[in-house]
């Protein structure tokens, strides 16, 4: 994805109240965008971990390395939950925001050509795509296919009036379904949308240039007008900032000079008396004033240091005296060895809150298929029932299934259908045998859920080409739920 292009602001800002509004919502999208970017890139990264991701043969990992991604994978949701929860603000507060048009101005005279020496770095002959650096707009009727666009850029309709558009989103139907824009990122192979009309904003992806399409998935709505509140009078505000300094008005006329006083005579400064010589001590008197410091005299020779007398019989014990005042604490002692390590506990596991893992059991020829509960964190938001299960509603969760089958006769074709319903569109996969030496298959895939009311989801299965049944490899299969938001 390229960055949006932002106008000059230098010297001077040219931009218009109108202009600062649109900026903002496309910030808004273009930020909106790089976080489908980053969901896909997780979705990829587990699928990756659990060998699931088409096209590549994934790592030998134990269970704690996956639980170590599925770690690291809610540490960056929970980041994108929370940017998710600034962009509705940002998005709040610019829908918010007054704008009022002034007339328009005298239109100033045209300046000269000037020849273009390159275009953000390039020279030569330049086609202005997503590929060089450019975020294109391409303008449609309003009533074009959705599913044909899948050249990276700004795709637009320009017939407000017109009829809607083909495989656009219609539950819920935005308000002026032919007033449409449509952003698209192109990554090799993937393409992805986001679709913005007054007042819903969706999402959806394809893996093959637009020959499959997920569902349109809402991603924002806005809710409606709630109702008009009683009216309180709120205390009042904080005394505003002092306002501009008013023009300065026309000097007066200059007053009379009052009369100088007389200045007085500034004393002489005497003179420093001569300090005097120390006198000898006499005998202590009265205190008198502090007299003028005199010259410090020279220190005499230290005198021979006399014998030491005999020490004399110690004397009687005395009273004991009043118990003293408590001395300061004393310096802290020396801190003692340290003791030996214990041992360490067993690891614990990181568990992913809110997730489940189901492994099917039975045979192919039940309907819908037979499942086992291997763990479950929140039977709360992931209920399970036997062969179905039940979804909160009004909810995001990522689904992705693994399922792993043995054909009882090596080299002999098979198809199996693997539907997800209420996700048939999404879910449904046709797989021949991947190794007719080995007999063995693998059905995969992932998606992202946003649930409605009373979602119940259950897995079937259909077979083509042969009268016998696959076995499930129950110890390689799982179906993973986890609950986003």
């Amino acid at each position: 994805m390229s960055n949006p292009n932002l106008p000059n602001i230098t010297p001077t800002i040219t931009l218009s109240r109108d202009d600062a509004v649109n900026l903002l919502f496309s910030s808004i999208a273009m930020e909106e965008l790089g976080l489908a970017h980053i969901i896909n890139a997780e979705g990829e990264k587990i699928q990756f971990a659990l060998g699931t991701l088409a096209g590549t043969t994934g790592p030998d990992v134990s269970i704690a390395d996956v639980l170590a991604v599925n770690s690291s994978s809610q540490a960056m949701l929970d980041t994108i939950f929370r940017q998710e929860m600034m962009l509705d603000s940002k998005m709040r507060t610019a829908a918010g925001i007054p704008t009022v048009i002034g007339p328009t101005g005298v239109t100033g005279p045209t300046g000269p050509a000037a020849a273009v020496a390159s275009v953000n770095g390039l020279t030569g002959d330049i086609t202005l795509d997503a590929a060089n650096g450019f975020y294109p707009v391409f303008n449609h009727p309003s009533y074009s296919d959705l599913s044909q666009m899948v050249q990276p850029g700004s795709h637009r309709s320009m017939n407000p009036n017109g009829d809607p558009p083909l495989n656009g989103p219609d539950s819920p139907l935005p308000t002026h379904p032919a007033v449409w824009t449509l952003y698209v990122s192109a990554v090799q192979q993937y393409i992805q949308q986001i679709y913005i009309s007054n007042p819903v904003l969706y999402y959806r992806s394809s893996p093959d240039t637009g020959a499959n399409w997920s569902p349109w998935i809402e991603i924002s709505h806005q809710g409606p007008v709630g109702g008009t509140g009683e009216a309180v009078t709120g205390p009042t505000g904080p005394t505003g900032g002092t306002g501009v300094t008013g023009v300065t008005g026309p000097r007066g006329a200059t007053g009379v000079t009052g009369a100088t006083g007389a200045t007085g005579v500034t004393g002489l400064t005497g003179v420093t008396g001569i300090t005097g010589l120390t006198g000898a001590t006499g005998p202590t008197g009265a205190t008198g004033w502090t007299g003028v410091t005199g010259a410090t005299g020279v220190t005499g020779a230290t005198g021979l240091t006399g014998a030491t007398g005999v020490t004399g019989a110690t004397g009687a014990t005395g009273a004991t005296g009043a118990t003293g005042v408590t001395g300061a604490q004393g310096p802290d002692g020396a801190p003692g060895m340290p003791g030996g390590t214990g041992p360490t506990g067993a690891t614990g596991y990181t568990i992913l809150r809110n997730m489940a893992v189901f492994r099917p059991t039975g045979s192919i020829a039940n309907s819908p298929i037979s499942l086992e509960e291997a763990f479950n964190n929140s039977p709360t938001t992931i209920e399970f029932d036997d062969d179905f299960i039940l979804l909160l509603p009004n909810s995001v969760y990522l689904i992705s299934f693994n399922i792993r089958f043995r054909h009882p006769v090596p080299g002999e074709t098979v198809k199996l259908n693997l539907l997800a319903r209420p996700l048939s569109g999404m879910l449904e996969q046709t797989i021949g045998t991947e190794d007719p030496a080995a007999g063995e298959f693998t059905l995969q895939a992932s998606c992202l859920v946003s649930t409605g009311a009373n979602f119940i989801l259950e897995f079937f299965i259909t077979k083509e080409g042969t009268p016998n049944n696959p076995e499930f490899v129950t110890d390689q299969s799982n179906i993973t739920i986890i609950q986003i938001m």
